[in-house]
């Protein structure tokens, strides 16, 4: 006996009504199709673009070399301190920096401002306007902070 294409789960005659039923109510079908495939290409959407930023901020934390641990010493760390820390497994690169935060004039009000020296290998600084400092007295600022550029701060007192 030959299969047919629809298999052995339906007689002839309830394709054929399957068939007029469709006819009969072809706007009602081609909406719900329209749904179906609305839907199927949302969650093509957001299956595709899940991996794809994630993909993206990857290579951004690749390309900046984002850190992964920080560790903060009162008293400093010194270079012994670094070459027993770049010994420990599974540290590709270490670098020190000075921090410190510090109470600031501005504009009238006094404001708390972190100052760090500029990181050459790890958490690498990228530029939006202007050039990273070139002189001892200049700072790189967050955009976000909506401090004017050639602003003079004046340091109140040492936080840490």
């Amino acid at each position: 006996m030959r299969k047919s294409w629809y298999g052995n789960y339906m007689k002839k005659t309830q394709i054929i009504e399957l068939f007029k039923n469709i006819q009969g109510s072809l706007v009602s079908f081609v909406s719900m199709m329209m749904f179906i495939a609305l839907g199927l290409a949302i969650f093509s959407g957001i299956t595709f673009s899940v991996n794809t930023l994630k993909n993206a901020a990857t290579n951004v934390q690749m390309e900046a070399a984002f850190h992964d641990l920080e560790l903060y010493y009162p008293y400093g760390i010194d270079e012994d301190n670094l070459n027993t820390l770049k010994e420990t497994e599974g540290v590709d690169r270490i670098e020190g920096i000075y921090s410190t935060s510090v109470l600031a004039a501005y504009n009238g009000n006094s404001k708390i401002v972190k100052f760090q020296t500029i990181p050459e290998l790890i958490d690498t600084i990228y530029e939006l306007e202007g050039q990273l400092p070139q002189k001892a007295d200049e700072i790189v600022i967050d955009k976000d902070r909506n401090i004017e550029i050639f602003y003079k701060f004046s340091l109140l007192n040492d936080i840490d």
